[in-house]
């Protein structure tokens, strides 16, 4: 084979190796947008589950603070005699309003799956069982980061593929050019190997 029939020969597979990394590059953006709305959704839903149970945090501790201040009445006799019975039955309401909001703040943190049908005590959009706990969305968050630093990673290495096949098509010299078909190909395959990498990760 003749010098010029092996450029043409690298000329052809030049551009089928710069279609194929380019297509790849174009399949690997898509899923990087697609999971990368899809982590900003999901951090904004843990932001609002940790406020959820912060909110409910507090109301805990009001009421604890409230049933401590009757409990020490009830301990040093401040209250007449007469009205115990009365100081002691808001003592037990405020004991269950706590276990109430504990039993919430555990739904709310683990999730609806993770406390079991007996524990379901929070409704969404009017039906129970529906939560989905703060550390549920702190563990799909950090897989989710994980995918998109592959796939940032499969990004760099596809476009360095183009970028090197773009100056090899320009490259005059035979062995040059196919230096910069092998650098091409190769960079292409690890672009590839990140991809697939971060889209195993999402199963």
């Amino acid at each position: 084979m003749s010098v010029k029939e092996k450029k043409n020969s690298l000329e052809l597979a030049f551009g089928l190796s710069l279609a194929v990394i380019a297509a790849l590059l174009a399949i690997n953006e898509l899923f990087a947008s697609k999971y990368g709305s899809t982590e900003l959704k999901t951090t904004n839903e843990r932001s609002q589950s940790y406020q959820w149970y912060q909110a409910k945090s507090i109301k805990k501790n009001l009421l604890e603070s409230h049933r401590e201040t009757l409990q020490s009445f009830l301990d040093y006799g401040v209250i007449d005699i007469s009205k115990t019975r009365a100081l002691i039955e808001n003592i037990e309401n405020l004991n269950r309003q706590i276990q109430k909001y504990s039993k919430e703040q555990r739904e709310i943190l683990v999730g609806s799956k993770k406390v079991g049908k007996e524990n379901w005590s929070q409704a969404i959009n009017g039906r129970l069982g529906q939560v989905i706990g703060a550390l549920e969305l702190e563990e799909e968050l950090t897989k989710l980061q994980y995918v998109l630093n592959q796939f940032d990673h499969a990004t760099l290495f596809l476009q360095l593929a183009l970028l090197i096949g773009a100056i090899g098509i320009v490259i005059r010299k035979y062995y040059f050019k196919l230096t910069s078909l092998t650098l091409t190909i190769i960079l292409g395959l690890c672009g590839t190997a990140f991809h697939v990498i971060g889209f195993q990760a999402l199963n």
